[in-house]
């Protein structure tokens, strides 16, 4: 939506939200979520990688989903 610069995080143990991603994915092929946004939620299998990759995450550039006078 744009309304805040921070990733979100899915700690994927033993592939439990696989089918949460491939949902996501589908959703980037389909046209209804872009892939800079897809890119902002970040799967991991362990805390570690998990924590490491959002410290590191930059928020993509571009426009926003929803303006501010669309909601």
């Amino acid at each position: 939506l744009g309304i805040h610069a921070k990733p979100s995080g899915i700690l994927n143990i033993e592939g439990y939200f696989d089918g949460l991603t491939g949902f996501l994915d589908h959703a980037v092929r389909e046209g209804f979520l872009t892939e800079a946004h897809r890119n902002a939620i970040i799967v991991e299998s362990t805390p570690a990688a998990l924590l490491k990759r959002m410290r590191a995450f930059t928020p993509p550039e571009g426009e926003k989903f929803m303006g501010r006078t669309n909601r």
